[in-house]
């Protein structure tokens, strides 16, 4: 359930790019959870949300809103963990 990739497009030219890109959106609307390491402009524009290590002295988590005609996603039901 978990994806996590270090700079998947790094040497690729720009149809595998978006071949990587395109399957790493597909992973995530299929409910995957995805962590990409990037310095790719074209994934951090498709990310919802990232956290900005170049942002000094703190990294910033930036979240994008949803454009105007897609939903937000419904948030996920908790559940609750009884030892």
């Amino acid at each position: 359930r978990l994806l996590l990739v270090d700079d998947p497009t790094e040497g690729l030219d720009s149809d595998g790019a978006r071949l990587v890109i395109a399957a790493i959106n597909d992973a995530a609307k299929r409910g995957r959870t995805v962590v990409v390491f990037t310095h790719d402009p074209q994934l951090l524009a498709q990310a919802p949300q990232y956290v900005d290590l170049n942002s000094k002295p703190v990294p910033r988590l930036v979240r994008k809103q949803p454009a105007a005609a897609e939903k937000p996603a419904k948030p996920k039901p908790v559940r609750e963990v009884r030892s």
